[in-house]
């Protein structure tokens, strides 16, 4: 799990979008989350590419993943509290 976020801070420093991630296994899903919860975006942003993303997700364990590390975004609780 470190590399994997390792690589997702590389790619966030480097403003990569998460839609421009292959998105075809777990672990791909896994790092565009994270590449999502790292990046330097507005919380309403993270929330409306945290949605695009939700469409991939296919099992709790990512998003057991994502959720705890999407900080500053406790405005949209109710969101969350939906999934």
């Amino acid at each position: 799990m470190t590399k994997l976020v390792e690589f997702a801070k590389e790619l966030a420093s480097e403003n990569v979008k998460f839609n421009k991630l292959p998105l075809r296994c777990h672990e791909e899903i896994m790092l565009a989350g994270l590449v999502i919860t790292l990046s330097d975006i507005k919380p309403n942003e993270k929330i409306q590419q945290f949605k695009a993303l939700l469409s991939y997700v296919d099992n709790w364990a990512i998003i057991d993943i994502i959720v705890p590390r999407l900080c500053g975004l406790e405005s949209e609780r109710e969101f969350f509290v939906g999934l």
